[in-house]
């Protein structure tokens, strides 16, 4: 749990203190919180900060923050290392003092909560604090949980049992139930964290990097979870690096940045290339989930052309562009594409990689007119790459193009032969038995035989 305190003792008048429960009041109101005004912010917010200021050894970390969380909502605190979300959930817990602003849990102000009744009310995991020494088993630590709902004597109710049980099945434990708390796992370990945190019954939970250390079923599992136990009205703020698994569980996202909000909203309204472009200080691209339509995003290393580089016209279609592109470009050629027809994958690829490209309108055939212009691109290129695509009736016209231009060299990548690509009744054979054949299997081959052996040094000699 967030708390070092690792006696029982201590752990029964100290921990409840930093997990947490918050009375419902559905008709609290946040005031004051009017920044971001264009995003939808709820108005009857469970948890309410407005214009905080929070750090350490009186520097701050966090500086003019405002933000809001209704019941029943899973919101994400995301941001590069140091931009403030662990700070920002340590004040929230009371573990950290703000130096400046209110934080308000249904309305009333932090300070003001007794540390019993906000143990209550609200609960914390924090996975960078993972417990050490716990001489407990799995079972006996999770029912710390309950802590803040019983009396001094520490006696355990039914509910509290039951609870207990409850939280312990929810995160896929029971069967470790009876273990010694040190002989389980890491991801483990984690995983009583959070169950100890829901055995408190908690209003307003707060997580702190619960995916760290869990592998890849499990996180799809508490992300399941997370959803569960907002759909019963819990308010769930986690801060998270990964911005799939956020943009995967939460409502909302708040990315901050220097200690500021730098943009909140849904996921697809936050995880822009603009605004993480300028938080990470990195390229990135955007894609929709298949299943879901949320945004899922990836780095995009995205290299400038070196000075001098020759000009590489690609051609390809359906996705064949993945990996080829980027390979060249990071390889230093210059590149252009085409001709693509709108909705096709590589229209996008290479628009996210800033590669100039002929776009026909879906399922228009490359006729004269944008054979025209393949021609006048081509008149400016020093080599030309087939991707491994195959051709049909809608982009044959490439082709055509190609067969009637001399004098550049002709590159393929493809373990087919042109007749195994042919969708056009042998025009495509018969157009590609024409052609220079020098074709690689795969575009890492092809990749490997075009890397430069020096600075400046291309194995595709500049022709214009």
């Amino acid at each position: 749990m967030h708390t070092g305190c690792l006696c029982w003792d201590e752990q029964r008048r100290i921990s409840a203190i930093l997990i947490s429960k918050a009375p419902s009041n559905e008709n609290t109101r946040c005031a004051g919180v009017d920044d971001h005004a264009r995003y939808n912010r709820p108005m009857d917010a469970r948890l309410c900060i407005e214009d905080l200021t929070a750090g350490y050894l009186g520097a701050a970390v966090l500086a003019g923050v405002s933000l809001a969380v209704g019941a029943g909502e899973v919101v994400g605190l995301i941001g590069p290392n140091g931009a403030g979300k662990s700070t920002l959930m340590r004040t929230i817990s009371r573990t950290l003092p703000a130096q400046a602003g209110a934080v308000r849990l249904d309305g009333r102000p932090l300070n003001e909560w007794a540390p019993r009744d906000l143990a209550r009310e609200l609960a914390v995991m924090a996975t960078q604090e993972l417990p050490q020494a716990v001489n407990l088993s799995v079972r006996d630590y999770v029912g710390l949980g309950r802590t803040p709902h019983q009396d001094w004597f520490g006696a355990s109710s039914a509910a509290d049992l039951a609870a207990t049980e409850t939280a312990i099945r929810q995160v896929d434990l029971l069967a470790l139930a009876d273990r010694p708390f040190m002989a389980i796992s890491a991801g483990e370990r984690q995983r009583a964290q959070l169950a100890r945190a829901l055995a408190q019954s908690p209003k307003l939970l707060l997580l702190d990097e619960p995916t760290a250390h869990l592998d890849i079923g499990h996180q799809q599992t508490l992300l399941g979870l997370l959803r569960q136990i907002a759909g019963q009205g819990v308010t769930v703020l986690i801060a998270i690096h990964d911005l799939n698994l956020a943009a995967a569980a939460c409502d909302r996202l708040i990315l901050l940045h220097d200690g500021h909000v730098l943009a909140e909203g849904t996921p697809a309204e936050v995880l822009t290339q603009e605004r993480l472009a300028r938080a990470y200080g990195h390229p990135w691209m955007i894609r929709r989930h298949p299943m879901t339509g949320r945004p899922f995003v990836f780095p995009a290393d995205v290299a400038p052309p070196s000075t001098g580089a020759p000009l590489i016209h690609l051609v390809g279609g359906g996705g064949a562009l993945a990996g080829l592109a980027g390979g060249l470009q990071a390889l230093g050629y210059r590149l252009q594409a085409g001709v693509l027809h709108t909705g096709d994958s590589d229209v996008q690829l290479v628009q996210d990689l800033g590669i100039p490209c002929l776009v026909a309108p879906s399922f228009a055939p490359v006729d004269a007119v944008w054979q025209a212009a393949l021609r006048d691109w081509l008149a400016h290129a020093d080599a030309v790459i087939v991707a491994d695509v195959p051709f049909g009736p809608g982009n044959i016209g490439n082709l055509q193009v190609l067969r009637q231009t001399t004098g550049i060299p002709l590159l393929g990548v493809s373990a087919l032969s042109w007749t195994e690509r042919d969708f056009a009744d042998g025009a495509v054979a018969t157009l590609g038995a024409g052609l220079p054949n020098s074709l690689t299997p795969t575009p890492d081959t092809l990749l490997r035989n075009l890397t430069p052996t020096a600075p400046g040094t291309w194995p595709i000699p500049r022709t214009v």
